[in-house]
């Protein structure tokens, strides 16, 4: 994965993510000190079966929070800091130990001896992708549209049309099993952070439910390779570290049969000269005496 975002390398990244875009006092964009906002979401309320959080809530401001006129903003800094925060949920563990608001999301720290830092890094990358492309065009982006969105929906078209033939696609003259074909975990998920509402793709969702990938839909549900193994659906990543792990098995029993055709070859080019020596033995007595 290149790495176009000075701030995205391993090694120096703290975490700090979407800083960028922080107000001059340092407060979460879209969270107030007052009781209320300027959007009226209670209508919303009574229009629809749904509870709807305090406003002053991180529920609220992710979930809900629709404008009274127009459509909800949702910028680069606002995707990086509940992708933060939505991994520091999951890796925390605070079990209640921690306040349930925190205000300034950006002193949260994704650590990096965490299991799923990497996963994090990637999501990281693609939402910045994502919002690279959006200020590069000049018509308006929604979450679905952006590029990894629309090759993610390709890929799991290939896995399915594998699926359907048991399991194995020609893709270029090479068949490949649809494991292989599989987009990786954050590729499907990544319009959950870009979409103002933290929606998914529906056509990825219904794609994959078809597939039985639903539990990739989930940071903690199923990314790691123990996971992958016991629900006998890796992804694209340990997919191809299987392929090449058959590749290298077939290569070393090819070389023993290489070898093993050798050893014959050798020994039938010496048959000639065994039986010109053995020609001019000529038994005696001895050789048979315990016969």
């Amino acid at each position: 994965m290149q790495n176009i975002h000075n701030d995205l390398d391993v090694s120096e990244h703290d975490e700090n993510a979407g800083d960028e875009g922080r107000s001059s006092s340092g407060d979460l964009v879209g969270i107030s000190d007052a009781d209320s906002s300027e959007g009226d979401a209670s209508e919303d309320s009574e229009d629809v079966d749904e509870i709807v959080p305090s406003e002053n809530t991180h529920a609220f401001i992710r979930v809900f929070n629709r404008p009274a006129v127009g459509d909800k903003q949702w910028n680069r800094t606002d995707a990086i800091r509940y992708l933060k925060y939505e991994f520091w949920l999951v890796d925390s563990g605070s079990g209640g130990s921690w306040p349930s608001f925190l205000k300034d999301l950006d002193a949260l720290r994704i650590r990096k001896d965490r299991p799923r830092h990497g996963l994090y890094l990637e999501f990281y990358y693609l939402v910045h992708k994502h919002y690279d492309e959006v200020e590069a065009s000049d018509q308006q982006m929604t979450a679905s549209d952006n590029s990894t969105t629309r090759e993610a929906r390709g890929a799991l078209r290939n896995t399915v049309i594998a699926w359907f033939n048991g399991g194995w696609r020609e893709d270029q003259q090479t068949v490949r099993h649809q494991r292989s074909l599989l987009p990786s975990q954050a590729e499907m998920m990544v319009s959950k952070f870009i979409d103002p509402y933290g929606d998914m793709d529906g056509i990825i969702v219904g794609t994959a439910a078809s597939l039985g990938l639903m539990h990739l839909f989930s940071i903690d549900g199923g990314v790691d390779a123990q996971t992958d193994v016991e629900s006998d659906r890796p992804t694209a990543a340990i997919a191809n570290t299987m392929a090449a792990q058959t590749e290298q098995q077939i290569a070393d029993v090819a070389r023993t049969l290489w070898t093993s055709v050798r050893i014959c070859t050798e020994s039938a080019n010496r048959i000639p000269q065994l039986a010109a020596k053995h020609s001019r033995w000529q038994p005696t007595h001895r050789h048979f005496a315990n016969t």
